[in-house]
């Protein structure tokens, strides 16, 4: 019984053994070292990694302030100037929409789709006179307006003469063409036109070529008559015998 006991602690004793030699071979291969380098092959201890870091972020921290406090003068420079290129821009929309029909509107200058600032005037972008693409003048808002109801109102007044002319061509043509109409009537004339000439035709003709028949043997009746009378008064005119 003792020898058994003894073997069993003897187990436990190598098992509980190889435990803490793992436990210590895992600690020193997995430690971490607080202090500086021991030696020039050591990897960097955790102090000299956070310093270093430290020093990377103050460094980035130094650059970062650095462009902060120039960004911060352009915004005070930009809040400054702000006033003035709302004012500036506002007369621009302004003659935009508003400039007389005489004058041109400004139009912003572009190179490759981006504004071309102007050195003189704050930066704000550089105006020209703007152009149409038929290549005249760019006008405002309000002229254009105006135009259109210019335009507008011709086309209204050209609308309502021609609608005036559609009603009198239309009554015209109801003239021209209905029951009583020219064309109707052109053709009741033309149909008594060849009635007229049918009967002349039929009835008139022979009645005239009778007539001119008849004068005819009238006139020469006529003329022997007169031969006749000539004739008696020369037979009257001679002496007669005792």
């Amino acid at each position: 019984m003792i020898t058994l006991l003894g073997k069993v602690l003897v187990c436990a004793n190598l098992i509980f053994s190889m435990v803490l030699a793992t436990l210590a071979f895992g600690v020193y291969t997995q430690r971490i070292s607080w202090a500086g380098k021991t030696a020039p092959d050591q990897a960097k201890s955790e102090l000299d990694q956070r310093r270093e870091q430290i020093r990377q972020n103050w460094e980035a921290l130094l650059a970062a302030d650095t462009r902060r406090q120039t960004a911060l003068a352009e915004v005070v420079q930009a809040e400054r100037q702000r006033p003035a290129d709302q004012q500036w821009y506002a007369a621009v929309i302004r003659q935009l929409q508003h400039l007389p029909p005489d004058k041109p509107v400004q139009v912003a200058v572009q190179q490759e789709g981006q504004m071309v600032p102007d050195p003189q005037n704050f930066g704000r972008p550089t105006l020209k006179n703007g152009e149409d693409r038929f290549k005249k003048p760019l006008l405002s808002w309000d002229a254009y307006a105006q135009r259109i109801k210019e335009v507008s109102d011709q086309i209204a007044v050209q609308q309502e003469r021609w609608a005036k002319l559609a009603e009198e061509s239309t009554a015209w043509t109801q003239r021209l063409t209905g029951p009583k109409g020219l064309w109707q009537r052109y053709a009741d004339e033309d149909d008594k036109r060849r009635r007229v000439q049918a009967e002349m035709d039929d009835f008139v003709l022979p009645q005239l070529l009778n007539v001119q028949v008849e004068s005819e043997t009238l006139l020469q009746r006529r003329d022997e008559l007169q031969k006749r009378l000539e004739e008696l008064r020369r037979a009257a005119s001679r002496p007669t015998g005792p």
